[in-house]
């Protein structure tokens, strides 16, 4: 018995270990006003996105930000719709300094490094086409960049939906930033996400293909943010804001859903550090053990056998709480219910997950990958 009680330990001391960093990084106030602007490009990788890109280029227009001191830079990825057509249409409805560059290459990996040679900002911003952002993005980035001199910043990226589906994706997005920005605090940074980084483009030309394992087609936001942090671990911050706060769309499907986390998760079995590699090793162990003391007890159920419920329910306190703070920083919603919905789901979808990335093929944009 304590030996099966001794992952959910550990699980509860690093979580609350990441929560504490959480807790620490700091919130700073945005003036009204930029008192000293720095040339921005805004890079996006596309590949058939007509349906997402009016609402992105909609976003973006509506920044606080003069369009003159920021660039969009879309570098479309062989997209087979009309996002081309409709990207260079609203930029010039916009008013906005916005170009559609051709991808060198095949994947979203090579198609921002297109974006990134094409751009003449001294600050480079990625994002994702399907994403939206408060009107005070830039602004925040700027402030945080000028008061903190990092080289590089990372921001909270939360998946946003009308329906259940969404909403459970939602809860997860709350725990992925939240670890982001608290191991990143602790000194060791588990997570990154494309869709909100911020870095200068002398930070990218300083790594060449094999310091971002262009070998593999994901992985564009954590092998930079890794190297970089690796020389340079007091310029990588975390902007822990709410006017950072990127929204993305949840998956509609949940073939979709499950081909998205395995494309994330594959990747993890190339990284050198090994912290990161345990941490994804103590979540799929947990998850193994929750599935069986769950079972036993539904098939034995007695007073003997209540200490089998804990192994789930120590998770379930321990995420609770660490949501419940992320949400309140970020000022998020906070979904109580799908919350515990999440938690029954949870054990099979990173086992199903978890299993399928060590295999490392998946499809994504319509085409199939293996990392």
């Amino acid at each position: 018995m304590i030996f099966l009680l001794l992952i959910p330990l550990i699980y509860s001391i690093l979580m609350l270990r990441i929560l504490s960093g959480f807790e620490k990084t700091k919130l700073n106030s945005i003036p009204s006003e930029i008192s000293e602007y720095v040339s921005v490009s805004i890079v996006i990788a596309a590949r058939n996105e007509e349906k997402n890109i009016p609402i992105l280029i909609k976003s973006l227009a509506s920044l606080n930000f003069p369009p003159s001191h920021f660039e969009i830079i879309i570098a479309d990825d062989h997209s087979e719709d009309n996002t081309v057509n409709i990207c260079n249409n609203l930029f010039q409805q916009h008013q906005l300094r916005g170009k559609v560059i051709q991808s060198s290459g095949e994947g979203k990996k090579i198609a921002i490094a297109s974006g990134i040679k094409e751009a003449t900002g001294k600050l480079i911003v990625t994002t994702d086409a399907d994403c939206t952002f408060h009107p005070d993005w830039i602004h925040t980035i700027l402030e945080y960049y000028k008061t903190t001199s990092a080289g590089m910043m990372l921001m909270p990226v939360v998946l946003t939906g009308e329906n259940l589906f969404a909403r459970l994706q939602h809860v997860e997005s709350l725990a992925l930033a939240g670890v982001a920005a608290g191991s990143l605090q602790n000194g060791y940074p588990l997570l990154s996400n494309g869709a909100a980084m911020a870095f200068e483009k002398q930070v990218y030309e300083q790594y060449n293909k094999n310091d971002l394992r262009f070998d593999i087609a994901s992985g564009d936001d954590m092998f930079l943010m890794l190297n970089h942090y690796k020389q340079f671990p007091n310029k990588v911050i975390f902007i822990n804001h709410p006017l950072a706060t990127v929204n993305a769309n949840a998956q509609t499907s949940i073939a979709d859903f499950v081909q998205q986390r395995v494309r994330w998760a594959a990747k993890t079995k190339q990284y050198t550090q090994k912290y990161i590699i345990l941490f994804g090793l103590l979540i799929i162990l947990y998850a193994m053990l929750i599935i069986p003391s769950v079972v036993l007890f539904l098939y034995h159920p007695s007073i003997s056998n209540l200490w089998l419920l804990s192994i789930p329910l120590i998770k379930m306190f321990i995420d609770y709480i660490f949501l419940q703070r992320v949400s309140e920083k970020l000022k998020q919603p906070f979904y109580r219910k799908e919350f515990f919905a999440w938690q029954f789901i949870y054990p099979v979808y990173i086992l199903i997950t978890g299993l399928m990335s060590i295999a490392g093929v998946y499809k994504w944009k319509g085409r199939s990958y293996r990392n």
